[in-house]
């Protein structure tokens, strides 16, 4: 009955004629770019706890963190996925993966765990979490690369 997209917050606000209210993100659809074949998207931030990978009780499920990054993918294939702490002397490779994407907007879900590499290839798979700090997030597929930022604080 009603579009709007609210100038503050850049969402999309719909009213319906039968009184109810719905509200969209519309930050993803405003970067598309259709030269790119992959586009990754602001992801937020995610607060750390010494707690990960804990139980609370003995009976109960392990608090176990995921985090959820949205990327674009122009066409299905084959998704590759780096993520890297950033470090004063540049960047640390902690997790190197891949994924199967639809065309159109995806989710990588990360565990926020690591992995140590040298020289690309796997020495230690401990199932460690991450620490505090800054995360580089690149996604590529066709030769092209997206890259977004995550911080853990």
């Amino acid at each position: 009955y009603d579009m709007k997209v609210h100038p503050r917050e850049n969402e999309l606000v719909i009213g319906t004629h039968g009184r109810s209210v719905f509200g969209v993100d519309v930050k993803p659809f405003q970067k598309l770019d259709a030269s790119k074949s992959v586009i990754a998207f602001e992801s937020s931030k995610i607060r750390y706890s010494k707690r990960w990978g804990e139980r609370r009780y003995p009976y109960s499920k392990p608090n176990t963190p995921k985090k959820d990054i949205m990327y674009y993918s122009k066409s299905s294939g084959v998704i590759k996925i780096e993520i890297s702490k950033i470090v004063k002397d540049g960047k640390e490779l902690i997790l190197l993966d891949q994924t199967s994407a639809d065309a159109g907007f995806n989710t990588y879900s990360w565990d926020v765990k690591i992995k140590k590499y040298k020289k690309r290839k796997v020495i230690s798979d401990e199932g460690n979490y991450v620490e505090k700090g800054k995360y580089e997030i690149v996604f590529k597929k066709d030769g092209i690369e997206s890259k977004v930022e995550m911080e853990v604080n």
